[in-house]
């Protein structure tokens, strides 16, 4: 495809920003992005789970670029300003898929590449597209597609679990001693608290190094013969922690109650040294940027990905994630041109 026939990089992802698509809700986005990359030459389509996938035709070196379709909830109007543009999802994370989808475009005619981009749902709540491509591609390079602005390139994301504990206590006079449902709970999450900040680097390392817990939600209900509380808890979890150590941990301090675990994604840690980090330090370089290797202390679909197949796999994009679910959320679309050549570097510098 030459450059005359690809669209407008702006408009483009102007008009995918403009279609609301929070998690479990992307069909209409994804079935735009489809003819998008049909239109650009890609083979698209929508797979069994609803993702939007196009790749090209090439046979050689094997590229999977995942990012992802749906947003959280929370409207924010459309619009440019100073370079800017402004809309739910402009970051988190349509901003980077588009960078990957152009970026793509320009090896449709190239036989040594095939470049695979996965327009991925319900990243935001259940990562249902992410988890169905484990067993469909077997890729040699992964890049993930999430906001690390155009010069960063993030190797690492703190492992996630939530759970909830329970605790049912008889109903207790307001001025009796005895410890109510709602204080064994709060004693609970006090305990868990202790707990992260018991690990000997929790003052001294970096926020990524550290174990941390906050409170999702809290019922209560009461009855004549006994007060139910169930809290949710959201714990984030470093590299250097396994999951069952933490389970065990956690469930060494329930005394009264039950807790129950339903969600865990580990954390990941990336090695540097590999050709797909190589490439895209010389790609921004290239480009007059700084590289800056970062950390993330949320998740990711690299979270899950980097389980499911023992290759080089980063994440990049363009953005600024601490704009990530905020009501000011918003792209620099200079930025935004800036990180489609440098994936289109990096995909060049990989089969030099």
């Amino acid at each position: 495809m030459t450059e005359s026939e690809i669209p407008d990089t702006i408009e483009t992802l102007r008009e995918l920003v403009s279609i609301s698509s929070p998690s479990g809700s992307e069909e209409p986005a994804v079935e735009y992005l489809v003819k998008l990359m049909t239109k650009m030459g890609l083979e698209a389509q929508i797979d069994e789970v609803g993702n939007a996938v196009g790749s090209t035709k090439g046979k050689g070196v094997k590229i999977l670029m995942v990012g992802h379709v749906d947003t959280v909830v929370g409207e924010i109007p459309v619009r440019e300003s100073e370079g800017m543009l402004f809309g739910r999802g402009t970051v988190d994370a349509k901003g980077p898929l588009m960078a990957m989808i152009f970026a793509a475009a320009r090896f449709v005619d190239r036989s040594d590449i095939n470049i695979t981009v996965i327009g991925a749902v319900e990243e935001e709540s259940s990562s249902k597209g992410a988890r169905a491509l484990g067993s469909r591609y077997q890729p040699d390079y992964v890049i993930i597609g999430e906001p690390s602005g155009w010069e960063g390139i993030c190797i690492g994301y703190k492992g996630h679990m939530q759970a909830t504990y329970k605790v049912e206590c008889p109903p207790v006079h307001r001025a009796h001693p005895r410890a109510n449902a709602i204080e064994v709970a709060l004693q609970y999450y006090a305990d868990v608290q202790n707990l992260c900040g018991s690990r000997t680097y929790f003052k001294t390392e970096p926020l990524f190094e550290t174990l941390s817990v906050a409170p999702m939600d809290i019922r209560i209900e009461r009855g004549t013969l006994k007060n139910t509380v169930e809290l949710d808890l959201d714990i984030r979890i470093p590299h250097n922690l396994s999951i069952s150590e933490l389970e065990n941990n956690l469930n060494a301090l329930v005394n009264d109650g039950t807790l129950n675990i339903y969600h865990t994604d580990p954390p990941v840690l990336v090695d540097k040294n590999n050709p797909l980090v190589r490439s895209l330090l010389k790609a921004i370089r290239s480009n007059n940027g700084i590289p800056k290797f970062k950390k993330k202390t949320g998740t990711s679909d690299m979270n899950i990905l980097a389980q499911d197949w023992s290759v080089p796999i980063i994440s990049y994009g363009p953005g600024d994630s601490s704009l990530d679910h905020t009501p000011e959320e918003h792209i620099d679309l200079e930025e935004y041109q800036r990180a489609i050549k440098v994936l289109a570097d990096a995909v060049d510098a990989l089969v030099e």
